[in-house]
């Protein structure tokens, strides 16, 4: 269950991209957001003379004002919609602030936009991306900068989910599986099989195992789902499959042994969010599964557990 959602802003228009799927969310789930901006402290150590401490002492006043007088004005729009708005200004590191009001909230979705004109909005390609996707606790929903997409009004809210055959990337069906409860979801699994340092038949062979495998884990999860197999390029092909599925959303699990799964610092990711018109959900499996898998436990052949 979605409970509370915090939506780091900077500022730029790019990071309030991310405001409209926070929203939709929050309406349908009954949840609370969170609208945090983050304002850097003054650093004296860069600054040369006493006059321009004073100075940026000043601008950052004004900019911190500016900066609660527009997440009010946004708040008050969104209460206006009878939806739970809280607006949170912290000062310092961007993902410190992130991860900090995650802890406090507590919270159980961040909804973010993966460019912007500064701090928070650069996400996904800076550093700050990096140490919240790797410490949080909670999903991640990133709103790419080519995302041209809207989640419909009606209907259901199309998912795709792809996987590489381990355990660890199929971890992001247990968080999909709860929201199903409360989201109108259509769900497709898709199963991209590589054919680099493989024969076609070998190939073939996978692609019919891991749909039996499949069917087993989501029937075991109760989750209803259209099953898809592709052989060829991982981000490729899961760009394919969502622009011909028309899908809203893809989610991931991020981090694992093999192929998709390893998606915050892998090429695969950076890949998918070039190519991605959709947000992409990300979810971080707890620390003992990553600690604990092994080939054996993934599913798939020892050839599949080698990094491609």
């Amino acid at each position: 269950m979605i409970s509370t959602i915090v939506v780091p802003l900077d500022g730029s228009a790019l990071a309030a991209r991310a405001v409209p799927f926070a929203v939709h969310l929050a309406a349908r789930t009954k949840g609370e957001l969170v609208l945090l901006r983050a304002t850097q402290h003054v650093n004296p150590v860069f600054v040369p003379h006493p006059e321009a401490l004073v100075a940026a002492a000043s601008h950052e006043q004004v900019a911190q004002r500016e900066a609660a007088a527009d997440r009010w004005e946004l708040a008050q729009s969104l209460r206006d919609q009878e939806l739970v708005v809280h607006v949170a200004l912290a000062a310092g590191v961007p993902e410190l602030a992130i991860l900090d009001a995650v802890r406090t909230r507590p919270a159980s979705l961040i909804v973010m936009a993966t460019h912007g004109e500064g701090g928070l909005g650069r996400m996904i390609y800076g550093s700050a991306a990096v140490e919240v996707l790797r410490h949080t606790p909670v999903p991640v929903l990133l709103v790419p900068a080519a995302c041209d997409h809207r989640w419909p009004e009606m209907g259901p809210l199309r998912v795709l989910v792809p996987l590489d055959g381990s355990a660890l990337a199929e971890t992001i069906l247990d968080p999909i599986g709860a929201l199903t409860g409360v989201l109108n979801i259509e769900l497709h699994i898709l199963r991209v099989v590589p054919t680099v340092g493989r024969k076609a038949s070998a190939t073939r062979d996978i692609a019919q195992t891991y749909r039996e495998l499949a069917r087993r884990r989501l029937a075991a999860l109760s989750i209803s789902a259209s099953t898809h197999i592709v052989i060829g390029d991982p981000a490729e092909s899961i760009d394919t499959v969502a622009r011909r599925l028309e899908v809203d959303v893809i989610a991931m699990a991020t981090h694992g042994r093999t192929g998709l799964a390893r998606v915050v610092l892998g090429s695969v990711a950076e890949q998918t969010l070039h190519r991605a018109r959709v947000p992409l959900l990300l979810v971080r499996p707890p620390l003992d599964r990553l600690v604990s898998e092994s080939p054996a436990d993934s599913g798939i052949t020892p050839a599949e557990s080698r990094p491609a």
